[in-house]
C-alpha cells in the first residue's frame, strides 16, 4: 500500500470516527445529563 492511499484511508476513518463521536457522544452522555436539571426543576 502506498503512502497516499494509506493517508487517504486514515483520513476517511478519522472523519467517520469524528462524525460518529459528534452524533453519538451527546446522545449517550453530555446532552442527557445537561437536560436532567431542567427536567427536575420542571417536575417541581
Amino acid at each position: 500500500m502506498n503512502a497516499k492511499r494509506k493517508a487517504t484511508l486514515l483520513g476517511a476513518f478519522g472523519a467517520v470516527a469524528l462524525y460518529l463521536s459528534l452524533i453519538i457522544g451527546p446522545a449517550l452522555g453530555g446532552h442527557l445529563t445537561a437536560e436532567q436539571p431542567v427536567a427536575a426543576v420542571a417536575a417541581k
